[in-house]
């Protein structure tokens, strides 16, 4: 990776990696690229050249891991936090005005930890918001206003926040929303090197009730 200070390009604005792509469906010249350290980027001519619409956050070294867009309104998007070199994530963004200002709904300290992995939008419902923070699925049902806790099952091992298990993936079942699924990595536990926290995979029929129900 080349390295310049100021650049246009998500391969060259300070260092980092592309770690997020969401390309509009509708228009596959429109295209958002989050990165490990520097933000997120946009295009709207296929990648001939690109803007960065995050730095009006004003958060150095920010990560954007993931990035989702309402399929309803274009001008709605979320993204979520995280540094994969430094463990830390500040939270959840959002902005309703094509990425001229931003809210952060939902906020950690980076001395937690909290990294947001993932975001998924509810296709039927888009106040429908769900969240992969480390081991915790977060909701919200009225669009970033208010998150709470859906799931915390994972097998955990209570040694260092570096050697820990952490949710993955999460989809919605086509044509069925209340049918989520989400996905969790395998790792050695600090404590015993030799004990192996296996992969988990879970699912809910009751994922937008107010008590879900995993499995």
């Amino acid at each position: 990776m080349g390295i310049c200070w100021p650049c246009e390009s998500p391969t060259t604005h300070n260092q980092g990696i592309i770690v997020s792509l969401y390309i509009d469906p509708d228009n596959i010249d429109n295209i958002y690229a989050g990165t490990n350290s520097s933000g997120m980027f946009h295009t709207q001519d296929g990648g001939q050249t690109w803007q960065n619409v995050t730095d009006n956050i004003l958060m150095p070294g920010l990560g954007v891991l993931d990035i989702a867009v309402n399929n309803n309104n274009a001008n709605e998007i979320y993204i979520s936090t995280g540094n994969n070199h430094n463990n830390y994530g500040t939270g959840i963004y959002k902005t309703s005005d094509n990425c001229n200002t931003w809210q952060q709904v939902l906020t950690f300290d980076p001395n937690e930890r909290m990294i947001g992995r993932r975001l998924l939008i509810n296709p039927q419902n888009p106040s429908i918001v769900y969240a992969l923070i480390n081991k915790y699925v977060y909701r919200t049902t009225n669009g970033g206003t208010n998150w709470e806790i859906v799931f915390d099952q994972l097998e955990y091992d209570p040694g260092h926040w570096d050697k820990n298990k952490y949710l993955q993936d999460i989809e919605i079942k086509p044509n069925d929303y209340n049918t989520v699924y989400i996905s969790s990595v395998g790792i050695k536990t600090s404590t015993n090197p030799n004990h192996l926290l296996c992969a988990e995979l879970w699912k809910t029929h009751n994922a937008t009730d107010a008590s879900v129900n995993w499995q």
